[in-house]
């Protein structure tokens, strides 16, 4: 039986998500932006990416995963692309630093991409393409993390569920907004099922021996999607991981199993183009 829910209004639940993060840590301002990317999300409809994702990153944010107080800064700037260096921190604070930063440099330029390294899960890709619509411009966001999907063929799990997202204005119309998860349906909706007692689709998820699921704690537990249309998925997420880690420094594809499984800190990378 799913749990009963409950409609929240948007000021009060980025009121009190912000709290929740100056609780543990997070200075006002950066505490405001990363709930507002949150709350965001949910008004979106997009909850796999909303106020869900609280709990794992207040816990990631005690524990000292995360830096709850990142020295976030450019590291690299040549006219036309930039590096920004997240120190460790929430992907939300360095990414809106680098899509401004692109949106600036494409004023002037025409085009221009932004990068984030050392850096970690920066929610909702449209957040940071759709900050492009306000100056007219077209924006793309996407970002690398843990391996979720198998080569076609294999087992071992090699890349991340990378996101696609272009954000395109359309004059007096509704913009253009592609966000989606290089995967079937994004794990965080898995977690969202799991929460409301329901179960998943067979074809979102694989348990641990490879079989799909309709049991979301299994897919949890697995860490297991299924790239949408098979290999052609699996490509997508590959060229995503190459643009936002390798192109920017940060850790990719499986060096973040490694590094996990030693207790090593991971930087993920974000790549930002306008």
């Amino acid at each position: 039986m799913s749990r009963e829910q409950v409609s929240i209004p948007a000021g009060p639940l980025k009121e009190f998500s912000s709290r929740l993060f100056q609780r543990v840590g997070v200075p006002a301002s950066d505490a405001e932006q990363m709930s507002d990317t949150l709350v965001e999300a949910d008004l979106r409809g997009v909850h796999s990416h909303g106020v869900l994702r609280m709990p794992r990153y207040l816990a990631a944010l005690q524990s000292g995963e995360r830096n709850p107080r990142p020295h976030i800064r450019v590291a690299s700037d040549l006219g036309t692309t930039a590096i920004v260096d997240g120190d460790q921190g929430y992907g939300q604070l360095p990414s809106i630093k680098a899509m401004g930063l692109a949106i600036e440099k494409a004023k002037a330029h025409g085009i221009a991409a932004c990068g984030v390294r050392n850096s970690g899960h920066f929610g909702a890709a449209a957040y940071y393409a759709m900050m492009a619509l306000e100056e007219d411009m077209i924006g793309f966001s996407t970002t690398g993390g843990l391996p979720c999907i198998a080569a076609p063929g294999g087992s071992g799990l090699v890349v991340g569920n990378n996101p696609i997202c272009y954000a395109i204005p359309a004059g007096d119309e509704l913009p253009v907004v592609l966000d989606m998860a290089t995967s079937t349906r994004a794990q965080g909706w898995t977690e969202y099922a799991a929460l409301a007692g329901e179960k998943i689709p067979l074809g979102w998820a694989l348990d641990t021996d490879g079989n799909p699921t309709e049991d979301p704690h299994e897919a949890i537990e697995s860490n297991r999607v299924v790239a949408v249309g098979g290999y052609k998925g699996y490509g997508l997420a590959v060229v995503m991981d190459i643009l936002a880690t390798i192109l920017t420094g940060a850790d990719w594809g499986t060096r973040i199993t490694a590094k996990r499984a030693t207790g090593e800190r991971v930087g993920d990378g974000h790549f930002f183009l306008a």
